[in-house]
């Protein structure tokens, strides 16, 4: 289990899914969606090693450690809510 006092407070997060590109921003959600790096690429006309690239970045941004744990940061940060 993490140890949840390690992790960035809510505002910190927030900050750093604020400072996202549009285009990195396009990728979270597709993130979210479910897509794979192919399907993205695919999806924005974009080579799969941009995709990772852009991947990459939003995981050293927010300190996220896999693509799961980017989605549930993005959600705790207010970046991403559940429709409804």
């Amino acid at each position: 289990m993490a140890d949840v006092t390690s992790q960035q407070p809510a505002s910190s997060l927030a900050g750093a899914f604020a400072a996202l590109t549009p285009r990195q921003f396009s990728i979270l959600l597709l993130i979210a969606d479910g897509l794979s790096n192919t399907e993205i690429a695919q999806r924005l006309s974009l080579s799969r090693s941009t995709v990772a690239q852009h991947v990459s970045e939003l995981l050293e941004r927010t300190g996220a450690n896999g693509r799961t744990h980017l989605i549930s940061l993005a959600f705790r940060s207010g970046t991403l809510r559940v429709p409804g």
